[in-house]
């Protein structure tokens, strides 16, 4: 992976807001009584030090022309947040969501990548800087349990690059990096309303106090644990189109065993 850790230098150099409120509010029959869902995304105020960027993937050959055995296909690469690419987190250590589409429906060779965490506050990078990180072998949405410790207040930049060259072509500098940017909070006033919640009840707080990585990633918890429920999905559909982001609302989504 020496070529990806180089390919960093270009990824630092590159770095729009909007909001997008979808209200809704789902109820789920459970037992005798109906739970509801309040899915509402409001985005916080990032006015002052928060950072911006961009949600599609870039790279040296734009989308990724990976050469895979035996199949071919493009491959492009999505950061499951708003399309500044900014989102607020209250846990240490949270879970990153992205999505991968394959132009194949499957692919046999696995694609391996890097991702790293850097504070912008110091400008340096958390250890580990260089995360290794293996795709799933077909489109969907999956995720990225992050080992770092995050502060409380501070803007964290992360990427993933992914290297896209042809095992056949020895001299292709192909690669692809995304990016995005988060940062740990702590609300007093908000963290009251955290105790004994359920996953569904956490989601509309989360949701409400515009905390993203942690409302999508309980979402995606409860979508993983009951795929058939309805519910379930469309709180998970009305979150991804909060941010425009409609058209991975409908895609599978890839669950850790």
């Amino acid at each position: 992976m020496v070529k990806i850790k180089l390919l960093y230098g270009i990824a630092f150099a590159l770095t729009t807001l909007t909001s997008y409120p979808a209200p809704a509010q789902l109820m789920e029959s459970t037992g005798n009584r109906s739970e509801s869902i309040a899915v509402e995304f409001k985005e916080p105020d990032y006015s002052g030090d928060a950072p911006s960027g961009r949600r599609r993937g870039t790279g040296s050959r734009g989308d990724c022309p990976m050469a895979v055995s035996e199949t071919g296909g493009n491959l492009s690469v999505t950061p499951v947040i708003d399309n500044d690419s900014r989102g607020w987190t209250v846990n240490e250590s949270p879970t990153i969501w992205v999505h991968v589409s394959y132009e194949s429906e499957s692919v046999e060779r696995v694609l391996y990548g890097e991702f790293s965490l850097q504070d912008l506050t110091t400008q340096t990078k958390l250890a580990p800087k260089y995360l290794p990180v293996t795709l799933p072998s077909r489109s969907g949405v999956f995720s990225i349990p992050l080992p770092y410790s995050l502060e409380v207040g501070k803007w964290y930049r992360w990427y993933l690059i992914l290297d896209c060259n042809s095992p056949d072509l020895f001299d292709n500098d192909s690669f692809l990096f995304i990016e995005g940017f988060l940062k740990r909070v702590e609300l007093p006033e908000f963290k009251d309303h955290l105790d004994n919640k359920t996953s569904q009840k956490l989601i509309t707080v989360y949701a409400q106090n515009g905390i993203w990585y942690d409302a999508l990633n309980e979402s995606a918890k409860l979508r993983c644990s009951n795929p058939q429920n309805y519910t379930f999905t469309e709180a998970w559909s009305r979150l991804l189109k909060a941010v425009e982001l409609d058209k991975i609302a409908q895609e599978s989504l890839i669950c850790r065993e």
